[in-house]
C-alpha cells in the first residue's frame, strides 16, 4: 500500500518531474538531440512543459520557446556582467533575439515521433524498468497497447501472477512496478496525451 503512494510512481510527480524530462529524452530512451539538461530545465522553469506530451508541442509555440531561451541567456550574460565587473555594449532586447536553432531542435523532435517500443517503454522511467527489462517487455507484449491492457488487468487484480504472464526475467520486484504504474489514473491521463503525439513501433 506504502509503495501506490509513493511518488516515483506518477509521471506527473511535481517533485521529479524535470528529472523524469530528462530521462525520457536520454540517449538511452528517445534520445532527442539537442534537448539536453539546460534546455529541459529551461523549458519547465518557464511553464512550456508539463507533461512528456508537451516537448512535442513546442514548435506549436515557438515565440514562447524562443522568449525562454532568449531569458536565459540574458540571465547567463548578467552572470558573467556581474562576475567581470565589464559592462556590456550593444545589449539586444529579449524581443530582438532570435535562435536559428529552433529548427534543428523541432526537426530532431519530430523525428522521435515513432520511437522504438523499447526505448519508449524505457523512456517511461518506470521503477525497476531500466534497458534491458524494457527490451524483455517489448519482445513480450509486441505493442504498448498490449503492455498497457495487461498492465492495467495486473494492476486491478488480487493476485497479479493470475493475469501477468511468466516471462523469463521478469520477476514480483517489475510486476509490483508495473501494477503502481498503470494501476495510478493520473497516468492514465498523461501517457493517453503522449500517445496522442507519440506511436511507438511494434517489436518485431
Amino acid at each position: 500500500e506504502d509503495s501506490r503512494r509513493r511518488c516515483t510512481g506518477e509521471l506527473i510527480c511535481p517533485a521529479q518531474a524535470v528529472g523524469r524530462f530528462r530521462h525520457f529524452v536520454s540517449r538511452g530512451a528517445l534520445d532527442i538531440e539537442g534537448l539536453g539538461a539546460e534546455n529541459i530545465d529551461t523549458f519547465f522553469n518557464a511553464g512550456l512543459i508539463r507533461t512528456a506530451a508537451d516537448i512535442f508541442t513546442l514548435k506549436d509555440r515557438r515565440p514562447a520557446v524562443t522568449r525562454a531561451l532568449a531569458e536565459r541567456r540574458e540571465e547567463q550574460a548578467r552572470q558573467r556582467e556581474a562576475a567581470s565587473g565589464k559592462t556590456r555594449k550593444n545589449v539586444r532586447s529579449v524581443e530582438d533575439r532570435n535562435y536559428e536553432g529552433l529548427d534543428k531542435l523541432f526537426a530532431a523532435i519530430d523525428s522521435r515521433r515513432e520511437p522504438e517500443l523499447d526505448r519508449f517503454i524505457f523512456a517511461l522511467g518506470i521503477r525497476h524498468i531500466g534497458e534491458t527489462t524494457a527490451a524483455v517487455l517489448a519482445r513480450t507484449f509486441s505493442t504498448i497497447e498490449e503492455l498497457i491492457r495487461v498492465g492495467k488487468e495486473t494492476a486491478a487484480a488480487e493476485d497479479p501472477h493470475t493475469v501477468f504472464p511468466s516471462v523469463n526475467g521478469i520477476g514480483d520486484t517489475v510486476i509490483d512496478a508495473l501494477r503502481d504504474f498503470f494501476g495510478n489514473e493520473r497516468n492514465d491521463d498523461v501517457l493517453d496525451k503522449l500517445l496522442e503525439q507519440v506511436k511507438p513501433k511494434p517489436y518485431v
